[in-house]
C-alpha cells in the first residue's frame, strides 16, 4: 500500500470497481459460451431433422413409384410404406369400381415397422424417451387413469425403470398432439365410404359433429374374417373397424352448415356411398341437402334411433306404462338406503331413456319370476309370528289348529325356517303342520312380506310387462338382424323369418311387428338391387366412442367441447411405437393451441378466470403458450383440481 499514494478508503472503493468490471466481462463472456453452444445444438438438431424429413421423402418417393408399378402391372421394387391388398381372382364384374381402394393404408400401424423404432431414444423435440410418451398416453386413454394418476404411476414406476417422471401436464400435451395428428393426417380418397354421423353436446353453445366411416369393401371382408364360417357374416363394428374421418364444432348447427361440411368432407375423400344418421332436424335435413348434388348417396337411419321412437309412438302416452314408470321410479328412491338395495329397478334415465326401455322391462320380469319361486332367504331368512300373520291365517287354519298356534307358540322372530319348523311342530303336532305347513310358511315368511311391501305393485302390471316384453323382444330382434348382418334388400324377408317363433297375444305387438317391416322396406328401397355387398343400419359405434370420450372429460370443472375432443381418433387406432413418435415429431404443443384457438376460441375456464379473477396465491393466466419442446402449461388452481 505504500507505493499508492491515495488514500486507502479511495483506494478500496477503487479495487472493488475494479473487480467487478472484470466479474461483468466475465459473465458476459460466459453467456455468449452458452448461446454458441445452444446455436451448435439447434444447428445439430435441426441438421438431424432434416435428414430425416429427406429420408421420409426419399419413402414417398419409393412408395408412389410402388402404386404406379402396380397399377401399370408391373412387379414393385423395393420395400414401400403401403400394404397391397391383391385383387380377389373371383372378383364380381357387377361390384363397383374401386380405383382409390386398391391401396389400404396401414401405415404406422404396420406391426412389422415396430422393430423399426428404437423406444429408448426420445423422438426430435422431445427430452423423455419414446416408451414412456407411449406409456403415458396409454395410461390416460386405455387404461382410463386420471391426469394426476398418470404422473404418480409413472412416479412410481420410473426408478424400477430407469425413466424419468414428466407431469400430470406433459400427458396430457401428449395425448392431444397425437389426437390431432390422427385427425388431420388425410384419409384415403374412395368411392365406397359408409360414413355414421352424428352430433354431442356439452354445456355451451358449441355442438360437435363427428364423422367416421369405414368402407364397404373393408366393412364387406370384416365379416368375412369375424364370421364362423357357418351362416351369415357378422358385421358388429368396435372402435378400431373405422376411421374419423372429420370433427366439426359449430355454435349454430343448421341443415346448410351440416351440408356444407358434408360436401367438404366428400371433396376430401370422394362422395360416400351412404350415411348413416338418426332424425334429428338438423342431420336429416344438412343429408338432405347434401343429396340433392350427390343422388347415389344413400341415407339410412339408425335401427337403434328408430325403435326408440316406436317405443315412445306406443308408449309415451300410455297411462299403463307411466303408472309403471313412475313406481319403478318411485321404488327405486325408496330403496336406496335399505338392506333391499339389491333388487331396487334400474335408474332412469334423463336422456335417452326409450333406447335403454329394455332394461326396465326385463327387470320387472325377473322380479316376477323371483316372486313365483318362492324363495326370500336374500331378503330375510327370518320367519315373525306375530298379528299379521294371525290375521292372515285365520281364514286358512281349521280352529283347533288355530287355537293351539296362538296357545302354544311363542310370538316372536325365528332366525331361519327350521327353528320356525320346530316350533310349530312342538306347538301343532306333525300332523296338523304337515297339513298347514305351505299356509304356514307363506304367512310368517318375512322375506316375501318385505318383497310384497316393496314390490307387490308388479303384480298389478303382469299383463302389460308381458306385452311390453314382446315389443322388446321384436325391436332386438330387428336391432340384431342388422346389427350383425347388415343391411341388405332381403332384410323384411330375413325379419320376417327370424320372427315367426314369436307369439304376439295383443293388438300393439302385431302392429308394432308391422312398423318394423315398414321401416326396413323403406330402407332397403334405396339399396342397389345387384348389390351384394351389405350396407350399415346402426350408429351404435359413434355412440360408443361418445361415451369414451365423456368418460375423459366427466370431472372437468366446466362441462363444454373442447381440447378433449381429441381424444376420439385415438380409440379408433392401435397405438403403436411408430404412430406415437411420427405424431410426436409432426405436431407441436404450439399446434394443439392454435388449432384450438381456431375452433373453439376462448375456453368458458379461461373467461371464468377474467370474470371472477385468480384465487388467493396464484398468478394470473398467461397469455403465452405452453412451452413447444416439454408441453408444460401455466397452471391455475381450476386446473390442479380436476386435472
Amino acid at each position: 500500500m505504500k507505493k499508492y499514494k491515495s488514500s486507502a478508503s479511495r483506494l478500496a472503493n477503487l479495487f472493488h470497481k475494479s473487480r467487478d468490471k472484470w466479474k461483468e466481462r466475465s459473465a458476459q463472456k460466459q453467456r455468449r459460451v452458452r448461446e454458441l453452444e445452444i446455436q451448435v445444438r439447434d444447428l445439430s438438431a435441426s441438421r438431424d431433422h432434416w435428414k430425416d424429413k429427406v429420408r421420409e421423402a426419399e419413402a414417398a418417393r419409393q412408395r408412389a413409384e410402388r402404386e404406379l408399378a402396380i397399377k401399370e402391372g408391373r412387379r414393385p421394387e423395393g420395400k414401400g410404406k403401403l400394404a397391397v391388398v391383391e385383387r380377389e381372382p373371383n372378383r364380381n364384374e357387377d361390384e363397383p369400381e374401386v380405383k382409390e381402394g386398391e391401396l389400404l393404408r396401414c401405415g404406422e400401424e404396420a406391426s412389422g415397422r415396430e422393430e423399426e423404432v428404437d423406444q429408448w431414444e426420445a423422438p426430435h423435440g422431445h427430452r423423455y424417451p419414446l416408451v414412456l410418451i407411449k406409456l403415458a398416453i396409454q395410461l390416460i386413454h386405455t387404461a382410463l387413469v386420471g391426469l394426476r394418476g398418470c404422473e404418480r404411476s409413472l412416479g412410481l414406476m420410473g426408478p424400477l425403470l430407469g425413466l424419468p417422471a414428466p407431469t400430470f401436464d406433459s400427458g396430457r400435451q401428449w395425448l392431444f398432439r397425437l389426437g390431432l395428428y390422427l385427425l388431420e393426417r388425410p384419409p384415403e380418397k374412395r368411392s365406397d365410404w359408409l360414413v355414421i354421423l352424428d352430433m354431442t353436446v356439452e354445456l355451451g353453445e358449441a355442438k360437435c359433429l363427428v364423422m367416421v366411416g369405414i368402407p364397404q369393401a373393408r366393412l364387406a371382408r370384416l365379416g368375412a374374417a369375424q364370421s364362423s364360417g357357418e351362416g351369415p357374416p357378422h358385421l358388429a363394428l368396435t372402435h378400431r373397424s373405422v376411421e374419423v374421418l372429420g370433427i366439426e364444432v359449430m355454435t349454430h348447427a343448421n341443415g346448410e352448415r351440416i351440408a356444407a361440411h358434408l360436401e367438404t368432407l366428400a371433396e376430401r375423400i370422394g362422395a360416400p356411398r351412404q350415411l348413416i344418421a338418426d332424425h334429428g332436424s338438423d342431420l336429416k335435413k344438412g343429408i338432405e341437402l347434401f343429396q340433392q348434388h350427390h343422388p347415389e348417396t344413400i341415407y339410412t337411419y339408425d335401427v337403434t334411433h328408430r325403435m326408440a321412437l316406436l317405443f315412445k309412438h306406443h308408449l309415451g302416452k300410455d297411462e299403463r306404462y307411466q303408472g309403471f314408470a313412475k313406481h319403478c321410479a318411485t321404488t327405486a328412491a325408496k330403496l336406496q338406503q335399505t338392506a333391499q338395495n339389491f333388487l331396487k329397478p334400474p335408474s332412469a334415465r334423463s336422456k335417452s331413456r326409450w333406447l335403454n326401455l329394455g332394461q326396465s322391462i326385463d327387470w320387472a320380469q325377473r322380479m316376477l319370476a323371483y316372486r313365483a319361486r318362492g324363495d326370500f332367504t336374500e331378503i330375510s331368512p327370518a320367519y315373525r309370528l306375530d298379528a299379521a300373520t294371525f290375521l292372515q291365517l285365520v281364514s286358512e287354519l281349521d280352529e283347533p289348529t288355530y287355537l293351539r298356534l296362538s296357545a302354544q307358540v311363542t310370538w316372536q322372530d325365528y332366525p331361519h325356517q327350521e327353528a320356525f319348523r320346530q316350533a310349530l311342530i312342538k306347538g301343532i303336532g306333525p300332523v296338523a303342520f304337515q297339513r298347514y305347513q305351505t299356509e304356514l310358511y307363506h304367512a310368517a315368511d318375512l322375506g316375501r312380506r318385505l318383497f310384497e311391501q316393496r314390490f307387490g305393485w308388479l303384480n298389478a302390471y303382469r299383463s302389460e310387462i308381458a306385452e311390453y316384453a314382446q315389443l322388446v323382444d321384436l325391436a332386438h330382434l330387428v336391432e340384431k338382424q342388422l346389427k350383425s348382418q347388415g343391411l341388405t334388400p332381403d332384410a323384411p324377408l330375413t325379419f320376417e323369418k327370424l320372427s315367426r317363433h314369436q307369439i304376439l297375444t295383443t293388438p300393439r305387438t302385431r302392429q308394432f311387428k308391422q312398423e318394423i317391416l315398414d321401416y326396413l322396406t323403406a330402407e332397403t328401397q334405396s339399396l342397389p338391387k345387384d348389390s351384394d355387398q351389405p350396407f350399415l343400419a346402426t350408429s351404435d359405434v359413434i355412440e360408443s366412442l361418445f361415451g369414451k370420450y365423456k368418460l375423459h372429460t366427466a370431472k372437468s370443472p366446466l362441462k363444454e367441447i373442447g381440447k378433449w375432443i381429441l381424444v376420439i381418433p385415438l380409440a379408433t387406432v392401435e397405438i403403436t411405437s411408430q404412430l406415437v413418435k411420427t405424431a410426436m415429431e409432426s405436431i407441436r404443443t404450439i399446434d394443439v393451441e392454435r388449432w384450438a384457438a381456431k375452433v373453439f376460441g376462448r375456453s368458458a375456464l379461461a373467461k371464468r378466470r377474467a370474470a371472477l379473477g385468480q384465487s388467493a396465491g396464484h398468478p394470473a393466466e398467461s397469455d403465452h403458450p405452453p412451452d413447444e419442446q416439454t408441453g408444460r402449461a401455466e397452471l391455475t388452481n381450476y386446473d390442479t383440481k380436476v386435472a
